[in-house]
């Protein structure tokens, strides 16, 4: 388990120092840029990390290498890179492998894409022009023979570059992959085989000036159904996929957040049409009163009453809920707005309260939190009563209460040709 990188920024730059002996001046500098680097998306701990991983710095609980790196005797180890060197030839672990993005300067257009590589040495990046369904076939972990590459400084540190006069070849090591039911709140570089159950739509935001994409997706591994978050490229991959899809994950992180939630961020990767041997699954539409524990159930029902919602403030940086000043997570003081609505669904056979999280809750009412007032509820309210939606979700038990609810993941208003579709006339 590696905690360091969600909430404990200071614990890295101080492993950060041990091994390299720069101050910690000179690695909150890299820090910024880093965090520059990527539009301001990475938080402070999630760019220490990334340096950390440059350094060669061991967070507590990282596996070894899983693929021995057996080099040659005239590889180039990492440390005795310079800047401008050519025809390198060099043996690494890969550590991660980004997502490839189009790229067009100059008239010219293409495919890049970065990879984190390392050796018993240190660690860095490796960019890789074109060649993009061999780097598709190259895993985490895997043992990466690289020829005649080039150098190039980027920033504050030395890049391996491999252009269409270079070459590499990858020995794959064997998977080592998280069942979700062993997924815990902290984990990070999780990697694991899914089966997609309902894709959300993506939802943009803007931080700090910065626009940013967010998307989300129940899968199961068969073992259990977790709830997973595409950030930012992730989202525009997500889009496409859909449901019964086997897609594999690496490099995830997992974050409470309400619920258990397994997070790909800027380090992860997402590959699609993949091969598991997980069942498939299938959305069972059940009665309200047919309810007991299920979870990725669908309903169809009106919406009969809506209660005033709760605003709630998360913490701007790890998203948790403030209830003071100064998260208790992370000690980020800035905090936004988001709310939680519950309504009354009743569907001819019995009636339950639903309860709609954050962007749920504004769809629902077509009211962002930040601009919520008693006056904008009492007219969103009007025209939300009475309407029939399709309601995807999984129940919740309330002893203190002693009653259920349904928790709504994604809700539409009823395709009507797809519903008669589905009626068997006998």
């Amino acid at each position: 388990m590696v905690k360091d990188i969600l909430d404990n920024a200071e614990g890295i730059i101080k492993k950060i120092q041990a091994k390299t002996k720069l101050s910690k001046e000179e690695i909150m500098k890299k820090i910024a840029s880093k965090q520059e680097e990527y539009g301001g998306l990475l938080t402070e701990a999630g760019a220490a990390y990334s340096i950390a991983k440059e350094c060669g710095v061991k967070m507590n609980g990282e596996p070894e290498n899983e693929a021995p790196v057996n080099s040659d005797s005239n590889d180039v180890k990492i440390r005795d890179l310079t800047e401008g060197m050519t025809s390198v030839n060099a043996t690494v672990k890969v550590d991660a492998v980004y997502p490839t993005k189009h790229f067009e300067k100059d008239s010219r257009s293409g495919e890049v894409t970065n990879l984190e590589i390392s050796d018993e040495t240190g660690a860095t990046r490796l960019v890789v022009w074109g060649k993009t369904d061999d780097v598709a076939l190259i895993s985490k972990n895997a043992s990466l023979k690289i020829t005649n590459a080039y150098a190039k400084k980027n920033r504050d540190r030395i890049e391996l570059h491999v252009s269409s006069k270079g070459s590499f070849e990858a020995t794959n090591a064997a998977e080592r992959l998280t069942r979700l039911e062993d997924v815990k709140d902290g984990m990070d570089g999780i990697d694991f085989y899914a089966r997609v159950m309902r894709v959300f739509p993506v939802y943009e935001f803007d931080k700090n000036g910065r626009p940013g994409k967010v998307s989300s997706a129940n899968v199961t591994d068969g073992t259990e159904t977790r709830r997973l978050v595409f950030w930012n490229e992730h989202a525009d991959v997500a889009k496409d996929i859909v449901t019964n899809e086997i897609i594999k994950v690496e490099n995830a992180y997992a974050r409470k957040n309400n619920e258990l939630e397994i997070h790909l961020g800027f380090r992860g990767r997402v590959l699609r049409n993949q091969r598991a041997d997980i069942a498939e699954v299938k959305v069972e539409r059940k009665k309200i009163k047919e309810l007991t524990d299920d979870k990725g159930v669908e309903i169809k029902a009106d919406v009969v009453e809506v209660y005033p919602p709760t605003i709630i403030r998360l913490c701007a940086k790890c998203k948790a809920m403030m209830r003071e000043e100064t998260c208790e997570k992370c000690g980020e003081k800035n905090s936004v707005n988001s709310m939680i609505v519950n309504a009354e669904l009743d569907d001819g056979t019995s009636v339950i309260r639903g309860t709609f999280y954050r962007d749920k809750a504004e769809q629902l009412l077509g009211i962002k939190a930040d601009a919520y007032s008693q006056d904008s509820f009492d007219e969103k309210k009007q025209d939300v009563l009475g309407i029939e939606f399709v309601f995807f979700g999984e129940i919740k038990n309330v002893p203190e209460y002693g009653r259920k609810e349904f928790v709504v993941r994604s809700f539409a208003r009823p395709d009507y040709d797809k519903e008669i579709e589905k009626v068997t006339i006998k």
